[in-house]
């Protein structure tokens, strides 16, 4: 019998780009498949005021952080759109959170209800999944590149 090693362990639960490219073609939301979570939605996002993919998600004082519904919301809505209309939320952004309002209220989204729950555990997911990809690029000095954290 071998011994197992930490590295074996390590190469076993090592999630790789491919990995999370392959998970990103399998986001769902209420059972629905999404778009791929792209550089054209992380834009959007920003576009639309997205305070994660801006950099100014912080918690308060009791470590909530307060626009986390309506951050996971405009994820959730970005994956859910044609990439024409992802384009479109850059240059109209009222319009784009009319629209995405509009959306949410029709899928039954309620505060604190399951659909707000599963918003929240998906931008976790793409987070994660940015973060892995982020960590995998090497910067021409030989470190970790993490400069495009959120896009």
């Amino acid at each position: 019998m071998s011994e197992i090693t930490i590295e074996d362990i390590e190469k076993q639960n090592s999630v790789t780009p491919d990995v999370v490219a392959a998970r990103s073609r399998s986001y769902q939301f209420k059972g629905k498949p999404l778009k791929p979570f792209s550089k054209s939605r992380s834009t959007a996002a920003r576009c639309m005021g997205n305070s994660l993919f801006l950099g100014r998600a912080r918690p308060d004082e009791n470590g909530v952080w307060d626009q986390i519904t309506l951050d996971s919301i405009m994820v959730v809505w970005l994956c859910s759109v044609e990439d024409s209309r992802v384009a479109r939320a850059c240059l109209n952004r009222d319009q784009a959170i009319i629209e995405m309002m509009a959306w949410w209220d029709k899928e039954g989204g309620e505060i604190g209800g399951s659909e707000e729950i599963e918003a929240v555990q998906l931008l976790n997911m793409i987070c994660e999944d940015i973060q892995t990809v982020s960590a995998s690029v090497e910067s021409p000095s030989g470190g970790r590149d993490t400069s495009n954290v959120g896009e």
